[in-house]
């Protein structure tokens, strides 16, 4: 999963323009706590914006309360 996540990010920096926006989806789900912290760093320090759509709440943890981060929440199903 890590492997793929950086090919994703090679990919990116090479074929994309610098302002299109990366879409990850549930990317870091298979990641333990330490390489979710260290993906989450890499991927704060990328210069376009990324969209992080996850079912874990973990990842909001690590990135609340950082001013360039955006959360948004989606209401549980009832």
């Amino acid at each position: 999963d890590q492997m793929y996540l950086a090919l994703r990010l090679a990919m990116c920096r090479r074929l994309l323009p610098p302002d299109a926006p990366m879409v990850l989806d549930d990317a870091l789900v298979n990641f333990d706590p330490a390489r979710t912290r260290a993906a989450l760093r890499v991927l704060r320090e990328e210069p376009r914006q990324i969209l992080l759509f996850t079912c874990q709440s973990r990842e909001a943890a690590c990135l609340s309360g950082r001013p360039e981060v955006t959360i948004q929440s989606l209401p549980a199903r009832a």
